[in-house]
């Protein structure tokens, strides 16, 4: 009977050790896949960042839209640094022409808008394109000088 011990002496030993190494490499996997998880994250923010500065050009846009004739065939852009880490954005517009609609002369704008975050030249760069219709006619909607709406918006 001491016989049979005496050869079994060493199964508990590689038994410890086998799933001594099926726990580390599950640990070792799941850090790899919070690190991936880390990474998605902050990519998603700073595109967030990105976006939310492009929309700025946007509301830039929509607060002092170009109506008069000189400002219609002057395309222009803007450029400004947000106090947010370095943070840019720049936007761009191109009349399309007008459109009437129950008496009231809207004028049309094709606007783009591009925000940047600096140091992620992948992640860090949205642009925005967007129909934006003016009243021009002096209407109720801000004296001649108001947005009436977008019709579109893209990424």
């Amino acid at each position: 009977m001491k016989r049979g011990y005496y050869r079994e002496r060493g199964a508990a030993l590689i038994a410890a050790l086998v799933m001594l190494l099926i726990l580390t490499m599950l640990g070792i996997m799941a850090l790899d896949a919070s690190r991936h998880e880390v990474n998605i994250v902050a990519n998603q923010r700073i595109y967030n960042a990105a976006f939310y500065i492009a929309e700025s050009g946007l509301d830039e846009f929509k607060a002092i839209p170009p109506v008069s004739s000189e400002a219609l065939n002057n395309p222009f852009t803007g450029s400004k640094s947000i106090d947010n880490g370095g943070n840019t954005y720049r936007y761009m517009s191109d009349w399309i022409g007008t459109r009437n609609d129950g008496g009231i002369t809207y004028k049309v704008f094709k606007v783009t808008s591009e925000g940047t975050a600096p140091n992620f030249p992948n992640v860090g760069k949205v642009t925005i394109e967007s129909i934006i219709e003016v009243d021009s006619s002096g209407g109720s909607a801000g004296g001649g000088r108001g947005p009436v709406g977008e019709a579109g918006q893209y990424n």
